[in-house]
């Protein structure tokens, strides 16, 4: 079926027109095609990783993971950033927690 829409779509050959307009040759018409079956595939196996499920002590390990780290962010930088570690805290755990929960 592909392959059949492709052909009627690449002879534009009008019939009021005395002149054909252009049309693809053969060697780039296999090449288009075998790029379009290999988009497929690759969605396809997007599509089959999408599906697959997530373990939930991966997700809470990962959550985890993520809390200690923006706790324990502030107690390192605090010398030599000064006050300004709770604004960059509150960016930095606004994006490390929108990204959790993106996930």
């Amino acid at each position: 079926i592909r392959s059949a829409l492709f052909h009627g779509s690449v002879r534009l050959i009008s019939e009021d027109n005395a002149e054909p307009k252009p049309t693809m040759s053969p060697a780039r018409e296999a090449a288009l095609e075998g790029s379009c079956a290999m988009i497929t595939t690759i969605i396809g196996d997007c599509a089959r990783i999408k599906s697959s499920n997530f373990p939930f002590s991966y997700g809470l390990l990962l959550q985890m993971l993520t809390l200690l780290f923006l706790w324990g962010i502030p107690m390192i930088v605090v010398d030599e950033v000064g006050w300004y570690v709770i604004p960059s805290e509150i960016l930095t755990a606004m994006f490390y927690i929108s990204m959790l929960y993106i996930a």
